[in-house]
């Protein structure tokens, strides 16, 4: 409780020899320059409290100028500047350290209040560097009782010989600004915030505090704050950077987020990471949320729509909901309820590269965002594919008639299922075309017409495969349509002409040479089982087809079997005998059957004919 009042408790003794105070000086350096007028040891001796002599060291810059405005001796009841900059938050202001001028100390003996903000690095009237470590051994220069200031080391102010450094153009401006809020014209122009946004010094200071703490330039430093005194030799670097920022209308704003988002990019597998980007924007718009700061959170703003590949929602509460709706990273899910598209085709689409997309990985998930822009452009071409199934109901077709088409080459374009996508991909507009084609020469047919479905029943397997040769012969011209309901146009509507039918069976017929089994059967006069027994030991050559999955025999093949083979029954039949009679004989001359040695026994006996030309009753025969 005593020291919550100890600045109330506080008095100042009135020394023999009193000035006024420069008016812009800082109350400890009028303290310790009285001091030292009087020949005191220490400025500690003018302060007295109420019990008698004050035995603490200097007070804090607030304290010591309301300690000494209370006396008009000193002058401090005239300096509303000081008292301004005296008023600033303790961590706006250094403290525990020292800054100075070394050419202005050389022409007037006292410590400017300016140099001691945070924000204070090069003197404006010199236009040099301020100086706040030790010339002769780089120790940070301590506010002590004693006007000269040593460091650490016991080195003095009054005996260092400061080497000065003049300061860049650019962090001269960068200084100007900082100190006074405004800049000079051209200059100005070229600035995010000088002469356009009303910011006050402390607004100006905590800006600065702010992002000089995102150091990144200097690795050393990095991932510090700006809460204790570094030295100004350190913060050089930063300072160049900052006045990148503030200072080129934008563009090292622009490129200082770029640097931040780089390296949470070189540092995103690194376990249990925080990306700075987010970590630097939330703080921002936590801290810099008025008016004045709108021009730093447009660049934001502009920069994540451009770069930034991580979702947001509208339940971030630092964007406002316009933003949300147009920001350009969305999630799949989201992407094809807007855009109507398939996941499947979207997936395909972002690798083929069409739709731009960036992938992340969070402790144990992926996440997948999608470039809504790139969907736009690319939305035509998108919603132009369809897939197997959709392109099947659209033609009217079953699945195996429409896999009869493909296999007949008649949608060249499509792709198909491979390693890559699991689906077929096919254009909407070559099937809108291919169905303009088979409709183009569309006209009234006076006599009896049929459906394809009963076209087809008519083609049975005369021609191979049918129905993509139909439907080719259609769009060529060769055989009239008309359609059997105006308002649903697609295959099953179609009718053509059956006395067309039949001439384009005729002229198509592939099957003239061919016989089916049971076609086999009746030329042989026997019945289809012991046909089929024929095909499948392999007596009858037979072809298989690959559309209908049917065989067939060919005259040439059926011939070949009848002139090396015969059937007991027919030889018994033409010498009038029993088959068993015939048999019977044959095996006492040791002639047998074709499957005599065979498991799999013929229903109907057969033997080679070459095996019974030594017979001489079957002489004529065989």
């Amino acid at each position: 409780m005593r020291r919550r009042n100890e600045s109330k408790e506080l008095s100042l003794y009135k020394p023999l020899i009193t000035f006024i105070a420069y008016e812009d000086e800082s109350p400890t350096s009028y303290l310790l320059r009285l001091a030292e007028a009087n020949s005191y040891n220490s400025a500690s001796w003018l302060i007295r409290t109420e019990s008698g002599g004050y035995k603490g060291g200097l007070l804090n810059y607030n304290k010591t100028f309301q300690l000494l405005v209370n006396f008009p001796w000193t002058g401090f009841h005239y300096l509303e500047k000081i008292k301004e900059l005296c008023s600033l938050p303790t961590n706006n202001l250094v403290n525990n350290g020292l800054r100075y001028c070394p050419l202005c100390l050389r022409e007037n003996r006292y410590y400017r209040m300016i140099w001691q903000l945070k924000s204070s690095f090069a003197c404006l009237k010199h236009k040099v560097w301020l100086i706040d470590s030790c010339p002769q051994c780089g120790e940070i220069i301590q506010s002590k009782t004693n006007l000269y200031c040593p460091c650490k080391n016991g080195h003095l102010v009054s005996k260092n010989q400061a080497i000065t450094e003049e300061i860049p153009r650019e962090l001269y401006l960068l200084q100007q600004y900082l100190l006074s809020g405004y800049l000079s014209k051209p200059e100005s122009t070229y600035s995010l915030l000088a002469n356009k946004a009303k910011i006050t010094l402390q607004e100006r200071i905590e800006l600065f505090l702010f992002l000089i703490k995102w150091p990144h330039s200097v690795p050393k430093l990095e991932g510090r704050s700006y809460s204790k005194h570094y030295k100004i030799k350190e913060l050089k670097p930063l300072l160049e950077e900052l006045a990148s920022i503030l200072l080129s209308k934008g563009l090292g704003f622009w490129r200082f987020l770029y640097k931040l988002n780089q390296f949470d990019k070189t540092n995103q597998s690194v376990v249990k990471y925080k990306p700075v980007f987010v970590k630097f924007y939330r703080d921002f718009y936590n801290q810099f949320n008025t008016p004045q700061y709108r021009i730093f959170r447009e660049i934001i703003e502009k920069f994540i729509s451009c770069y930034w590949q991580w979702q947001i929602t509208k339940r971030n509460v630092f964007y406002n909901e316009k933003f949300a709706d147009n920001y350009n990273w969305i999630p799949i899910k989201q992407a094809t309820q807007e855009y109507s598209i398939s996941p499947t085709l979207l997936k395909k689409a972002i690798k083929e590269k069409l739709v731009i997309s960036s992938i992340s990985k969070k402790e144990n998930r992926i996440f997948t965002l999608v470039h809504a822009e790139s969907i736009k452009m690319q939305l035509h071409k998108l919603r132009n594919i369809v897939n197997f199934t959709e392109a099947q109901q659209r033609l009217g077709l079953t699945k195996k008639q429409f896999s009869q088409i493909i296999g007949s080459n008649h949608f060249p374009e499509a792709k198909r299922p491979g390693y890559d996508f699991i689906k077929w991909q096919f254009s909407k507009e070559s099937i809108e075309h291919y169905l303009r084609c088979l409709f183009k020469n569309k006209t009234p047919i006076q006599e009896e017409a049929v459906t394809i479905a009963e076209a087809m029943k008519v083609v049975g397997g005369s021609v191979r495969p049918a129905l993509p040769k139909l439907l080719e012969s259609i769009k060529e011209g060769f055989i009239s349509v008309t359609i059997q309901r105006d308002n649903y146009k697609n295959i099953k509507s179609l009718r053509v002409s059956r006395e067309q039918l039949k001439q384009w069976i005729v002229d198509n017929d592939d099957m003239k040479d061919y016989l089916t089994i049971p076609q086999v059967a009746k030329l042989l006069n026997i019945n289809q089982e012991i046909a089929y027994q024929l095909v499948n030991i392999g007596l009858i050559t037979c072809q298989l087809d690959n559309n209908s999955k049917k065989r067939f025999v060919s005259e040439t093949f059926l011939e070949l079997f009848t002139k090396e083979y015969v059937f007991l029954s027919e030889i018994a039949k033409a010498i009038r005998i029993t088959s068993r009679t015939l048999i019977t004989y044959l095996a006492k001359k040791e002639i047998y059957p074709i499957d005599h040695l065979s498991d799999k026994k013929l229903r109907l006996k057969v033997f080679s004919r070459e095996s019974l030309k030594e017979i001489i009753i079957l002489k004529d025969i065989v």
